[in-house]
């Protein structure tokens, strides 16, 4: 009986270990606008390390600020099945089709820094990125508040990034929002 129970215990032991099961990593799709500047490149290198950092495969393309480029990379993706795609829009319009083909997939998708314009909200599951409307009137008030003892006129000149972006749609409406009580 001796032998028995040294033999079961033995034997339970090996079996009692909880089983880990090795996980497949993340697949995560990124489709980078382009690498126009240093902020965009720092962005690229920040994506890559916390993919790498988290054990995550990462597949990424860089669309060299061109929207069929993003929208090809995005349909590679999809065929692929990654398991979610991210992605910085280049302008707001004209992703409809392919985030609807990313739907159809059941393939996640997260806007990185930049919004779309699009009548389905269900064709992404977030936005990741600053209030770019926000940012605009801040830099309104900044003005006003700086030269608000000037008696005379101020002229103002407006920087502007890739005509039909987000941030540049959304910075200049928040700027103009904010000085239309001082036009």
């Amino acid at each position: 009986m001796t032998i028995f129970l040294s033999l079961f215990s033995a034997c339970q032991d090996e079996f009692a270990q909880p089983q880990v099961l090795k996980k497949k990593a993340l697949v995560l799709g990124f489709a980078q606008l382009g690498d126009e500047s240093g902020w965009r490149s720092g962005n690229t290198i920040s994506i890559q390390k916390a993919a790498s950092d988290g054990n995550i495969q990462l597949m990424f393309s860089n669309a060299e600020q061109k929207q069929e480029n993003q929208i090809k990379a995005i349909r590679s993706l999809i065929a692929y099945r990654v398991d979610v795609i991210a992605f910085a829009p280049i302008v707001e319009n004209g992703w409809d089709n392919v985030l609807t083909e990313a739907k159809q997939a059941g393939i996640p998708v997260f806007l990185t820094d930049r919004y779309i314009r699009t009548d389905d909200a269900g064709l992404y599951a977030c936005y990741i990125g600053s209030n770019f409307q926000e940012e605009g009137k801040r830099a309104a008030r900044f003005l006003k508040k700086k030269f608000a003892d000037e008696d005379r006129t101020i002229n103002i000149v407006e920087l502007s990034g890739t005509v039909g972006a987000s941030p540049a749609l959304g910075r200049s409406e928040g700027f103009y929002k904010e000085l239309s009580d001082d036009s």
